[in-house]
């Protein structure tokens, strides 16, 4: 996916959010926020305010998501090598860092792939999923891509691999073989919350193999829904909200180390912080460089690991700028 381009969908002036937070008993930086996405309401301010945890959805509300679980925890029980396929963007490699300390928290080491934007293109690769082959993987996880990838994931299937799609993107004429698809909107099982980003769909997967455990990673789940600019409505909103409650909480080294050096309030991230400073940092890997450092951030428990991958990304990122 492109870099995205982030625009307010409204410049109010500094009466109009003034009045609002005044009328609303907000602050004049939420009123801001509010305004721009179009959440005037009064029952929309106040679903978004009070956004609560207790409000995510059951997991098992996916398409396949019984039949995924049911593929990685036998995968799990077998000791069988896992990989995880991402994308080189902020929600991709999110994705990819969800899915990868999930699978470490059920006692697994997973291999993952990020496609080079360069060399291997968006979305599934037939050479990449040889070069997996190659290593003898028994499961391929698929995370904010692999709906497309039906002859690819026919190539796998014959090699004997079994194949877990997880992803949010348009739906193609003919869906891919493979063991299980858990995405949003697959026609007669759409989700309650058809908008979810990659992020949140394997934050979903997180949910269902590790329960509560699973807020530990409602961060990283919160950073890819902003980036990949999806509606903040519905679950997405409490993704969000209770995400940039709970990074201060989480400690993730290298998120840590990456709001420090951009200046910011681990305790007092907004949706700006993220869209603004946070999200970009990550994208521009993929952009001029591999996304995997990203990964390797957002997973790494090492600080001074954390510090040399931050100085990276901000030395790449200000070539983007340049």
């Amino acid at each position: 996916m492109v870099l995205i381009n982030w625009e307010k969908r409204k410049n109010p002036t500094k009466k109009e959010i003034s009045d609002f937070a005044k009328e609303n008993n907000v602050s004049d930086v939420l009123a801001e926020f509010l305004i721009s996405r179009d959440l005037t309401e009064k029952s929309d301010i106040d679903d978004f305010i009070h956004a609560d945890v207790t409000e995510l959805q059951d997991p098992f509300g996916l398409h396949d998501m019984d039949k995924a679980l049911e593929v990685i925890d036998d995968a799990v029980e077998n000791g069988s090598k896992i990989a995880i396929y991402g994308d080189y963007d902020a929600d991709g490699v999110t994705s990819t860092s969800i899915m990868k300390l999930t699978l470490q928290k059920l006692g697994v080491k997973p291999i993952f792939y990020i496609p080079d934007r360069f060399k291997d293109g968006y979305g599934p690769n037939l050479d990449v999923y040889k070069f997996l082959a190659e290593q003898n993987i028994d499961l391929l996880i698929t995370v904010d891509n692999g709906v497309s990838g039906k002859d690819e994931i026919k190539y796998l299937k014959d090699q004997g691999i079994k194949v877990v799609v997880t992803d949010h993107h348009d739906l193609p004429d003919e869906l891919p073989e493979a063991d299980a698809i858990v995405h949003p909107t697959i026609p007669g099982s759409e989700y309650v919350c058809p908008y979810l980003s990659g992020a949140g769909v394997a934050f979903k997967i997180a949910d269902a193999l590790l329960g509560d455990d699973a807020l530990e990673l409602i961060d990283l789940a919160a950073i890819g829904t902003i980036a990949d600019s999806v509606p903040l409505l519905g679950e997405n909103r409490v993704i969000v909200t209770e995400g940039l409650k709970r990074m201060a909480d989480n400690k993730h080294v290298g998120l840590g180390a990456l709001i420090k050096k951009c200046k910011l309030k681990i305790n007092q991230m907004t949706e700006e912080d993220v869209g603004f400073k946070i999200a970009p940092r990550i994208n521009a890997l993929g952009r001029l460089t591999n996304a995997s450092s990203g990964v390797e951030l957002l997973t790494t428990g090492d600080e001074s690991f954390a510090k040399e991958i931050v100085d990276e990304t901000e030395e790449i990122n200000s070539n983007v700028k340049n």
